[in-house]
């Protein structure tokens, strides 16, 4: 069982891609050295409640978001309508359901 900080290094990382966020921003919104958002993401630092909430809250997700460990398995199924329409039906965990949100969000604005 990996502990929470390997787990909450592991979604950081995830989320700063995903995000399109530097370390250095990171750091600068965060108001901690680059040094530390380093240290954090080879789970070499471990980080306090407080300092893991200020992090949660400069990537605008909840901080369970960044301690869930989910490693239930995820499906998804593609039915083509009659109508031409696909509807897709997918369980995910809260990481891939605010990745999901993300995705539609933007790719709303585009149109």
């Amino acid at each position: 069982m990996k502990n929470y900080n390997s787990i909450f290094s592991s979604n950081l990382r995830k989320l700063l891609v995903l995000e399109s966020m530097a370390q250095a921003e990171l750091a600068n919104r965060a108001n901690i050295s680059k040094t530390t958002v380093n240290l954090i993401l080879n789970d070499k630092y471990n980080p306090s409640l407080e300092l893991m909430g200020v992090i949660a809250e400069v990537l605008s997700v909840p901080l369970s978001t960044l301690l869930s460990d989910n490693n239930d398995s995820t499906s998804c199924i593609k039915k083509e309508l009659d109508n031409g329409k696909v509807l897709i039906t997918a369980t995910v965990n809260k990481l891939q359901a605010f990745q999901i949100e993300k995705w539609h969000n933007v790719s709303t604005q585009k149109q």
